[in-house]
């Protein structure tokens, strides 16, 4: 059977590609502890760890879906009423509220189903990814026994996910025929057949494609016409990730062209919110560093250079990204904590992090 692992891959690697090249050209030993001190401080002001921490159970991953998508995804995690495995499963929901015509036309006839089977992830494991179309609506669900950790959350993307999950040569439930008769109206070995010919060499990319509409439309949603500083420079900055310009972002919310463009205009005028946007990006940059660094699990001396190489890279010195994390003040700082919040979010859908958020950061 073919895998689905070509989407996450190429991101993968493109990853590690860059983050070899640093780890290789620094030394960590001789690393100046002052930005890695800093930022630690600061880091622990934010609840988080630098050390590995425990695997983030089903109650994190659904607040941190839910920080982002607060008017788009509705994420929870609630006692499963025996779906798939046992009684002791946990069910998490995401709602993804998409455009219909950017979901191919077989996953709203099917759905995207899979499962792991015991081994070789965790032993007695039972992952299910589930995609289906609802009129405008579309369901990922991931179902997995509550004392296990997620492991989405182990993966880059959710290509890799898909190759995770395939990692068992059978798609692992008690009745196969019964589930495809319920849920498919089709004999199970048609719908074995059509798994094993185009599931897992075009699903994987068409669920990745489906999560980053999904996690773009809620952007959109971020990027009002009349936006604060932050939320435009957040929106901004996040819209590069994806390869998209602000401008981009709008026309996908329907905003006309000339509205665009005097929004643009009026707020390169204005030299005041510059120098805050600036210190935004200023944020939002160290605030990156700080996520990829966990996604490398560098140590705080690595992280250091770490800081300093993103800096050098952004035209932005390393002294910068410190001062500006330590001058906000303490309102912004849960501020900062709730973007952190949401960037995990966002990384976890589309790759690229191990980032564990404490479970006691406060959202207000």
């Amino acid at each position: 059977m073919m895998t689905g692992r070509e989407p996450g891959a190429r991101r993968a690697s493109a990853l590690n590609l860059r983050c070899s090249t640093l780890i290789h050209a620094k030394n960590p030993a001789a690393a100046p502890a002052t930005s890695a001190e800093r930022l630690q401080a600061v880091l622990s002001d934010l609840q988080i760890t630098l050390d590995p921490p425990p695997r983030p159970g089903p109650d994190e991953l659904a607040l941190a879906w839910n920080a982002l998508f607060r008017c788009d995804v509705e994420g929870r995690a609630s006692s499963n009423p025996g779906v798939v495995g046992t009684e002791d499963d946990v069910l998490i929901d995401l709602i993804v509220f998409a455009r219909p015509d950017t979901i191919l036309p077989h996953a709203s006839e099917a759905g995207l189903w899979l499962t792991q089977s015991s081994e070789p992830l965790y032993p007695g494991l039972r992952a299910a990814l589930v995609g289906k179309k609802h009129g405008d609506r579309v369901s990922i669900s991931i179902t997995f026994p509550s004392e296990h950790p997620i492991p989405a959350l182990r993966t880059r993307s959710v290509g890799c996910l898909v190759d995770v999950l395939d990692s068992s040569p059978t798609f692992a439930i008690t009745d196969r025929a019964a589930w495809c008769k319920t849920h498919l109206g089709k004999p199970m070995e048609e719908v074995q057949e059509y798994l094993e010919d185009q599931l897992l060499t075009d699903w994987a990319e068409d669920i990745e494609r489906m999560i980053e509409v999904a996690v773009l439309d809620a952007l959109c949603e971020r990027v009002p016409l009349t936006p604060s500083v932050e939320e435009w420079m957040i929106g901004a900055e996040l819209s590069t990730r994806f390869e998209m310009s602000e401008g981009a972002l709008l026309r996908a919310k329907g905003v006309p062209e000339p509205m665009i463009t005097a929004h643009r205009s009026a707020w390169i005028q204005d030299v005041e919110r510059q120098e805050v946007a600036r210190k935004a990006i200023q944020r939002t940059l160290a605030l990156y560093a700080v996520i990829e660094a966990f996604h490398l699990e560098l140590s705080p001396h690595e992280l250091g250079y770490f800081i300093h190489e993103r800096a050098d890279a952004d035209g932005i010195s390393a002294a910068e990204l410190a001062r500006a994390i330590d001058e906000a003040p303490d309102e912004e700082r849960d501020g900062l904590a709730q973007r952190l919040l949401e960037r995990k979010a966002v990384e976890m859908l589309v790759g690229h992090t191990r980032v564990t958020m404490s479970s006691t950061v406060d959202l207000r």
